[in-house]
């Protein structure tokens, strides 16, 4: 798998190795035994290596028809966050599946790109845009945070071998998929007309569409997600868990822990026997706490293996 990784202003090395751990679990391959059967294997399932290149150029702008770059991160301090996603990927997979090349320096990579597949990987998404006077003030303005992920559009991936490094030139031996790994993306959207002035008991912010606030908005922290997951495992989404007796009774095990609160960005952890499919379970979850805590932009597992049914 070649990865071209972009990073811009405000990323981490925290973030980066939270990335780095994704990747590696991405679903980009056929299933190991039915090759009918698109998406179902990733990098750590068919022991495959990664070529990571630093990809600043991923940020480029344009005004006219000369890029700018000023998005990106400066070198000095981006070099250790790409050094952080580096080393994860070494310490899930191994120091000798992972080739970098050289940080910054110009290279040439040569690479068969079967497919094609390029998916894109976005740790989080900014977005500027004005909020109703009667909320922040006029004119005010606010960021939030999400994270998103490009899906992949070709079905029938077949990555064999491992790039290698030939006369000075990174060689991506046979055929390969890219991954496109950028921390950020700016999407602006200033619509300062879209709003009126209200009341500030009138505006109850539905964070997902078509979904009817519950209750006053909490604030978001640690303390008042983990109050409305109860509220979740007990009452409004009980028969999702296995907190229950009638669920416990029908051999439902399932249980939904917090891991932890990263801005505006809230991961958990999912174990155990559902009723449901996890990946519903996880959409419940994440539609419930964003109508209770509307700051919240987006709710997460930590661990892509907690959406894998048993």
């Amino acid at each position: 798998l070649v990865i071209l990784l972009g990073i811009v202003e405000g990323d981490t090395a925290k973030l980066a190795q939270r990335l780095a751990a994704k990747v590696l679990k991405l679903r980009l391959w056929p299933d190991l035994r039915d090759a009918a059967k698109s998406w179902a294997s990733s990098v750590v399932d068919n022991n495959y290596g990664v070529l990571v290149v630093s990809q600043f150029t991923l940020f480029a702008t344009f005004k006219g028809t000369k890029p700018n770059f000023n998005r990106a991160m400066g070198a000095s301090e981006a070099e250790p966050i790409y050094e952080a996603f580096v080393e994860t990927c070494q310490q899930e997979i191994g120091e000798d599946r992972v080739q970098t090349g050289e940080f910054g320096a110009d290279m040439q990579v040569d690479l068969c790109n079967d497919g094609p597949v390029t998916v894109e990987l976005v740790g989080r998404i900014l977005v500027e845009l004005f909020l109703p006077s009667a909320l922040q003030g006029p004119g005010a303005r606010v960021t939030s945070e999400r994270p998103v992920e490009a899906s992949p559009y070709w079905a029938n991936a077949g990555v064999r071998g491992f790039p290698q490094q030939m006369d000075g030139h990174w060689v991506a031996d046979v055929r390969c998929p890219v991954l496109l790994v950028k921390f950020v993306a700016f999407v602006p959207l200033v619509r300062p007309s879209a709003f009126q002035r209200q009341p500030r008991s009138e505006i109850l912010v539905r964070a997902v569409p078509g979904s009817e606030p519950i209750g006053e908005p909490l604030t978001l922290t640690p303390e008042n997600v983990e109050v409305v997951l109860q509220e979740a495992r007990y009452h409004h989404l009980q028969n999702c868990f296995g907190y229950v007796v009638e669920s416990s009774g029908a051999g439902i095990t399932g249980k939904v822990d917090l891991v932890e609160v990263e801005g505006p960005m809230v991961f958990i952890h999912l174990h155990g026997a559902f009723w449901h499919n996890r990946e519903d379970v996880l959409k419940r979850v994440r539609k419930y706490l964003m109508q209770r805590i509307p700051e919240i932009a987006e709710v997460d597992v930590e661990d892509p293996d907690d959406l894998i049914d048993e």
